[in-house]
């Protein structure tokens, strides 16, 4: 069970939320994973299903995307990057055990075009792609706006209605990112987004979400962290908690927990 949601601006940057919850093969579930990363410049990716498979899948594409001889390298062409890189998803997925590839897994990748604009060449393309196992054949979603969502937060309509929403022209939001950039619209969408989750909760999703942002040059990254005062001096925290972000870490996590990692799903 998870949300992943990447959306695409017609002001040249892209943005990724991503929840932490996961379940284990026993039935239960646990905040404890993020799934959202960079992954090369200027790409982020997630993903949802095998948590095994889906942590590989986004190393293999960090891996691919890191060019030791260049200490400032250009940004990727995300289609490009697309084409090149399913092959070698899908043949990780069909190596991995078959428990795992029970589970499935997707990927969902954002990423901004150095070669291609929104016809304004201060407005970059931001490209909206997702791959489903288990030849992870890219679909690229349509040039403009558009938002994507993976994992069993795309079946929630009000969460989908809420994420387009603030890539509507005139939106609170997309006025933020016009005066202040990325960075103006990545807090108001995060509040909006734990508000969204909060108001209409599912089983298997956390209110604790991850939203990551990306424009030619710059990364953002944040949570929907929050406190809340109230009139009788109580302060009520609504913090992030400890989450494993790469393969290594999970497998630790899951052991303090005495948990078993397989067929953990995200």
């Amino acid at each position: 069970m998870t949300w992943v949601v990447g959306a695409s601006s017609i002001l040249g940057y892209g943005l990724m939320a991503s929840d932490v919850r996961i379940s284990f093969g026993d039935g239960t579930e646990a905040d404890l994973l993020r799934k959202c990363f960079r992954v090369g410049p200027y790409l982020l990716a997630g993903f949802a299903g095998s948590v095994q498979i889906g942590l590989h899948l986004i190393d293999s594409l960090q891996h691919a995307l890191h060019n030791p001889d260049q200490s400032e390298p250009g940004a990727w062409r995300p289609d490009w990057v697309a084409e090149q890189w399913a092959p070698i998803a899908a043949k990780l997925f069909e190596s991995a055990p078959s428990a795992e590839q029970d589970e499935g897994c997707q990927i969902l990748m954002v990423g901004v075009s150095p070669n291609e604009d929104m016809g304004v060449p201060e407005f970059p393309r931001v490209y909206v792609t997702r791959f489903n196992w288990p030849d992870f054949t890219p679909s690229h979603m349509d040039k403009g706006s558009s938002v994507c969502h993976i994992g069993s937060g795309a079946d929630v309509e009000s969460y989908e209605a809420g994420i387009a929403s603030f890539f509507e022209l005139g939106s609170p939001a997309m006025m933020a990112g016009i005066q202040a950039g990325p960075t103006g619209s990545l807090a108001m969408i995060g509040s909006r987004i734990g508000r969204i989750v909060s108001e209409h909760p599912v089983p298997g999703i956390s209110p604790h979400v991850f939203i990551d942002a990306v424009k030619l040059g710059s990364f953002w990254s944040g949570t929907n962290d929050q406190t809340q005062h109230y009139a009788d001096g109580r302060k009520v925290e609504f913090k992030m908690p400890k989450v494993a972000s790469s393969y290594p870490q999970f497998l630790a996590l899951c052991q303090e927990l005495g948990k078993a990692s397989a067929r953990a799903v995200a």
